[in-house]
This record gives C-alpha cells, sequence and structure tokens, in this order.
C-alpha cells in the first residue's frame, strides 16, 4: 500500500457554533460532530463538539501538499482563529498510514513557517 492519510484542521469545544465557524472560515467541514452524537460503537459519544477540514494524502498528494493546501484555506481566517482559540481547542493534525517499514516524508520551510504563524498545536500521527 502507498502511503494514505490526511491533514486535518480540528475544532474542539462545547457549544461551538458550526455556523458561525463555517461563515468565517468559509469552507464547509469535511465532518462535524454534536456533542453526545454517536460517533461509532468503538468511540461511543462524542464527549465535546468537533469541527473538521480534511485534506488528503495519498499517492498524488504528499503530506507536504496536504498540508499547504489546508493553511491556505485558513490563512484569510487568523484574526477569526485567534478569537475562536480563546473558547475552543484547535489543532492540525497529519495522519499518515502505510505497509512500509519505513516512513518518511518532507514538509518544506514555507509550509512549517505558515504553520507556526498560525500558534496552532501540531501533531503528526504515522502508522506502518
Amino acid at each position: 500500500m502507498l502511503d494514505v492519510g490526511y491533514c486535518s484542521f480540528i475544532i474542539k469545544g462545547t457549544n461551538l457554533d458550526f455556523i458561525e465557524i463555517e461563515n468565517n472560515l468559509i469552507v464547509k467541514p469535511s465532518k462535524k460532530y454534536h456533542r453526545g452524537a454517536l460517533v461509532s460503537k468503538v468511540i461511543g459519544e462524542n464527549q465535546f463538539d468537533v469541527f473538521i477540514i480534511e485534506e488528503k494524502i495519498n499517492e498524488s498528494t504528499a503530506p507536504n501538499e496536504a498540508l499547504d493546501k489546508l493553511i491556505a484555506l485558513l490563512d484569510l481566517s487568523g484574526e477569526y482563529l485567534e478569537k475562536l482559540s480563546l473558547i475552543a481547542d484547535l489543532k492540525v493534525k497529519c495522519y499518515v498510514q502505510s505497509d512500509f517499514a519505513q516512513v518518511n516524508f518532507i514538509l518544506s520551510p514555507s509550509v512549517l513557517t505558515r504553520l507556526a504563524n498560525m500558534k496552532i498545536e501540531f501533531e503528526i500521527s504515522i502508522i506502518s
């Protein structure tokens, strides 16, 4: 299997106004869950409201490219994200899954700089 996965922007909080978030970010979520909603039999009920925007990683889109696209979606909303961070947890997460024993990828300096300027937690998960 080639590397697959996603880079996500995740907003997690209580009593989130999904319509306000969509209007301010000017993007529709890939997924959204209200607190108390059943996510799956394994995960159970969601403990928080969660709003997720995803960019897929696959054979034609590397993690750096997916992260670059995700950041571009959020670039124009910096002021709103700062305001939102006062009432919700914000995170960018990249998840990569591969059948290979060794997984590597490059994140460009420009993507890392733009990500750092957002002042949002960044997480990488690799499953091999």
